[in-house]
């Protein structure tokens, strides 16, 4: 294998990983961004808890839009590189479990952030209607 095969291997590699972690960052920025609207608002009292907690949902439902989007687009972008790593010897001895280590890891990863996002926005959702309905 060439320096530039090498090379462009590890761009391949290194692709899905970065920008799934990117996904991971914008799902998790979005979601603390929606627990401290929802947290500052009810307790300044600034706009009516149903309205305040619209918002908040909304945006945690956005977080858990983009975990859930970027699973999908890194699972396609790691299938698509396993099944190419699979086809050659050299990547295939060397760096196929490698290639699988780090999709499961990520996947597992992704799918744990998502459900974690879904519990805040349930929390959000019975805190709310406790308040509404006491």
């Amino acid at each position: 294998m060439s320096s530039e095969e090498y090379i462009e291997t590890v761009k391949l590699v290194n692709e899905p990983e970065g920008v799934f972690i990117h996904w991971i960052s914008v799902s998790l920025i979005t979601i603390t961004v929606a627990m401290i609207f929802y947290g500052f608002a009810i307790d300044k009292n600034i706009f009516h808890p149903l309205f305040t907690a619209f918002l908040a949902i909304g945006l945690m439902l956005v977080a858990v839009f983009n975990i859930y989007s970027g699973i999908f687009l890194f699972y396609t972008k790691m299938k698509l590189l396993l099944e190419s790593c699979e086809k050659h010897s050299f990547c295939k001895l060397k760096g196929l479990t490698r290639l699988k280590f780090i999709k499961n890891h990520l996947l597992f990863l992704g799918f744990s952030i998502g459900f974690f996002e879904l519990l805040i926005a349930l929390f959000v959702i019975l805190n709310t209607y406790k308040m509404l309905n006491p």
